[in-house]
């Protein structure tokens, strides 16, 4: 406890004497390192500490090499073995952008390659040159065959026709649209003399040496398009730099500032610069980077040496120091400097009072307020140039970016053409290699094909000729079962003439028949081997059963009990018995080799039908590849007659249904337009007869219509004439009537009769009147229907011109540009709005403030009465003061 007291004792002395440092003068104070009582640990920690730092440094030092090192790699692998590095242009006012072709160089293999592939297609042109069958052009009438190889000298291709080809477009039908950009080579193989691996290959490199020069045509074009782009965009830099200043002398010389902000200029971003990818930048890196002591020193030294230099550059040029001194460093006064110059006030201003001014003063002030007012004007009229400057520069900026972005818009299309052509190209160079593929695997497959063909060959002819044996052995063996078969009988037969030496009676021989007829039984299952039967039919002569089968021991076992005397009926004679048993056993031996050759007979012809169908099916095998070899055969030849060929059309032009694939013009129809627009012109014609015939048939009716009523109304009138006259006819007329009547007609003395007949001929001939004027009008009705129908067909030819038109601007339009430049400007617009608002609120809270001010310091002047207080001047004041 004592020594725990005694350090709480030596703490806070120590506490108090660094408190008593920290509180002395600077330059009586100590460092903190002096009130240090463990320095052993103080300075271990600082060993250890400084150790730490050693191996974190080389630690670092070492993962940065590393890091160097790695990047050293990659960039030189990757960077610098382009020979042309990837870049892009990105639009001023757009938001598109043009890639263009990162290109590595070109191997000395590759070329020298190209240089043999183009010399040896040379002196294949050359050699071939009298020898060259192009059946695709047409031939006169009179050629009835055209031979396969003939000279030029026989063979007369017609020129007109070729030279009007050419005359149309020498490259149709070079299957590509690569001729706009770059010269195609004559080398070049036609796409319907590729029929070698040879000239495939030729091809291959050549169609690959068109690529690279169409990459290098568009590199070419891009190139001068960054060189017009870093020419807009030092023109937009300064352009930007004379709006700054005019909106820096609008503010400060004429003190009316513009409700704009400042434009900022364009940067190169990191994917046009693409040195920038391999190079890092001071500003790009967020931390200050390192100096170690001998740097700074190295620095300092060269910063010492510049100013030194800078110092003496400065005493040798007393001209310029002299016109610094006299005139601002100009030789002649501009007019916009004098105008920032206010006019000096008289002294009678600053000096006196308004009630002591004398003429002489108020003269000076006169002359003071003619100057402002004069310096007034002057400051609004180049406020106005400034205004005018201003607009006209904005215009220019806007009108040269948007030059440029549809100058970098053509450029993007002619790459999206440039890019198709590559896109035919690479299309061509895959259908040759598939065409080599195509044509390596039909070889091979006709190979297999011939290599079956001989295999089902040497298996037929193996077949015909162990059928030819199995046939011989065949007969061979039918020829035997026959003479067996014929030995059989003969045996029956001659069985009686076998007893013509003994005393052998009718009777006894009837006995003997029915004896010799007696066999023993044989097992269905022994039957079935001819082997084994022929090998039994010895042993029923040789009475020798070894090595037999237990069916055949039983067999010669009851043959033995037959032959013995003692199973006959009745008794016979030894001799007879004898001779019976000797015939009986050759007979059984005969039976039993017929049947056993009846087998081996079976057994062949079974064998024989099985050998001929295996050949039947060897030749029917060898009949299928023959026919399969002859199909491939004939596929190769047709595929090499019926060639793919490669067309670049419009889009418009093809009517087929579009998939993606090549089977897609497999049934394809290639149609000349001049024939299709005869077509369409032959159905225009059709269908301008086709509307004769039905306005006159329209007009037919019409008129029949007309007629029609005409009938009727006719015979309505004629139904009421008559009417009429059954009305006049019906009315009685009595004896004062007729008197009535007589008295009238008596001064005009006319029959009455006569007077109808006048009244019927006035109205025939108001009938016919009125029936011509209705004809004249329905001709100039019909007359103006013309005319009407010509203004129609001239209105809808000036509505189709009009559209054509019309869809040629919109063509042409760029409507993503209109959108993207309305859009900027609505942006722009929101913006100057949104600044008018603030700057409005701005000086609102501005004056609100000085309102405030002005209140506060009036309720201090209530409180301290004696301080004098000025009111401050509020903004809209000074601004009317100035104006």
């Amino acid at each position: 406890k004592l020594i725990v007291a005694d350090f709480k004792v030596l703490q806070k002395e120590l506490a108090q004497l660094l408190d008593d440092n920290y509180r002395a003068p600077p330059e009586e104070q100590l460092e903190v390192l002096e009130f240090d009582l463990d320095t052993d640990t103080r300075e271990g920690l600082l060993a250890d500490a400084e150790q730490e730092r050693d191996n974190a440094r080389r630690l670092l030092e070492a993962e940065c090499r590393d890091c160097h090192r790695l990047s050293e790699v990659i960039k030189k692998n990757t960077w610098d073995q382009m020979q042309v590095k990837s870049r892009c242009i990105k639009a001023m006012l757009g938001d598109f952008s043009v890639d263009n072709y990162g290109l590595p160089p070109n191997p000395p293999s590759i070329q020298e390659q190209l240089v043999w592939e183009c010399e040896a297609r040379r002196l294949t042109i050359e050699m071939s040159q009298e020898d060259h069958f192009e059946p695709w052009f047409p031939f006169p009438d009179d050629t009835k065959s055209v031979p396969v190889s003939v000279s030029t000298a026989t063979m007369v291709i017609p020129k007109e026709s070729q030279e009007e080809c050419e005359k149309e477009n020498p490259y149709l039908l070079f299957g590509s649209s690569s001729y706009q950009f770059v010269e195609i080579s004559p080398l070049h193989c036609s796409q319907f003399e590729m029929c070698s691996s040879f000239a495939n290959t030729s091809e291959i490199i050549l169609l690959e040496r068109v690529c690279i020069d169409l990459r290098e045509y568009f590199n070419k074009l891009f190139d001068d398009m960054f060189l017009l782009k870093e020419k807009e965009m030092t023109l937009l830099a300064d352009r930007n730099a004379r709006l700054r200043h005019i909106l820096s002398e609008l503010r400060v010389t004429c003190n009316a500032p513009m409700a704009v902000l400042p434009p900022e200029d364009a940067h190169w971003s990191q994917e046009e610069k693409t040195e920038k990818i391999v190079t890092i930048e001071d500003s790009e890196v967020a931390e200050t980077p390192y100096i170690s002591p001998s740097e700074q020193a190295l620095l300092d030294q060269k910063a010492a040496e510049e100013e030194r230099i800078r110092r003496l550059l400065a005493a040798d040029n007393f001209r310029e120091l002299a016109l610094i001194e006299m005139m601002d460093g100009m030789l002649e006064v501009h007019w916009e400097d004098e105008l920032k110059k206010e006019v000096p006030k008289p002294k009678c201003m600053l000096e006196k009072d308004p009630e002591d001014y004398n003429e002489v003063d108020l003269k000076a002030i006169k002359e003071y307020e003619e100057k402002c007012k004069v310096l007034l004007s002057e400051r609004e009229r180049y406020r106005k140039l400034l205004e005018i400057e201003y607009k006209k520069l904005e215009n220019t900026i806007q009108e040269s970016l948007t030059k440029f972005d549809n100058s970098l818009f053509e450029l993007f299309q002619t790459r999206l053409k440039v890019e198709a052509a590559m896109n035919h190209e690479q299309l061509k160079i895959l259908r040759i290699h598939q065409l080599n593929d195509d044509r390596i695997r039909r070889e091979i497959q006709e190979k297999e094909i011939i290599q079956k063909v001989q295999i089902t060959e040497k298996e037929s002819d193996f077949a015909h000729k162990q059928v030819t044996l199995m046939q011989e052995a065949t007969n061979e063996c039918r020829n035997n079962y026959d003479a067996l078969v014929v030995k059989d009988k003969a045996m029956g037969k001659k069985f009686k003439q076998e007893f013509a030496n003994t005393s052998a009676t009718p009777a006894v021989l009837e006995q003997l028949v029915k004896y010799f007829r007696r066999r023993p039984k044989l097992q269905q299952r022994a039957t079935q081997f001819p082997t084994l039967l022929l090998e039994l039919a010895r042993c029923v002569v040789e009475n020798d059963s070894s090595f037999m089968p237990p069916e055949f021991h039983e067999f010669l076992s009851a043959l033995d009990t037959l032959d013995l005397p003692s199973s006959a009926s009745t008794h016979f004679d030894e001799t007879v018995w004898a001779t019976l048993v000797r015939v009986r056993r050759a007979k059984i031996e005969s039976e039993l080799k017929v049947r056993a050759y009846a087998l081996e007979l079976k057994e062949a012809e079974y064998t024989v039908s099985v050998v001929t169908k295996q050949m039947r099916a060897a030749r029917e095998r060898a009949s299928a590849n023959v026919a399969e070899l002859r199909a491939a055969r004939e596929d190769k030849i047709r595929l090499s007659r019926d060639l793919q060929v490669q067309l670049v059309m419009k889009q418009g032009l093809v009517e087929t249904p579009l998939t993606g694939h090549i089977s897609d013009f497999q049934h394809a129809i290639l149609i000349n337009p001049k024939i299709v627009e005869k077509i369409n012109q032959h159905v225009k014609t059709a269908g301008t007869k086709k509307l004769d015939a039905m306005k006159q048939v329209t007009k037919f009716h019409r008129i029949n219509k007309y007629k029609e009523w005409e009938y009727k109304k006719m015979k309505m009138e004629c139904e009421d004439l008559e009417e009429k006259l059954n009305n006049i006819e019906s009315i009685k007329v009595t004896l004062e009537v007729k008197q009535y009547l007589k008295e009238l007609i008596k001064p005009r003395e006319r029959d009455p009769m006569e007077d109808e007949g006048a009244l019927l001929k006035q109205t025939e001939d108001n009938y016919k009147n009125a029936v011509k004027c209705i004809q004249d009008e329905i001709i100039i009705v019909d007359e103006k229907i013309e005319n009407f129908k010509k203004l129609n067909k001239k209105a809808d030819r000036s509505i189709l011109d009009l559209k054509c038109d019309v869809s040629e601007q919109q063509f042409e339009r760029d409507l993503k540009l209109e959108e993207t430049v309305s859009e900027a400007a609505r942006r722009r617009m929101d913006m100057i709005v949104r600044r008018s608002q603030l700057v409005t609120k701005i000086q609102q809270v501005h004056n609100d403030k000085l309102v405030l001010q002005t209140e506060l310091e009036l309720l201090r002047l209530r409180t301290y009465p004696t301080l004098k207080y000025k009111a401050p001047i509020s903004y809209d004041q000074t601004h009317q003061h100035q104006s």
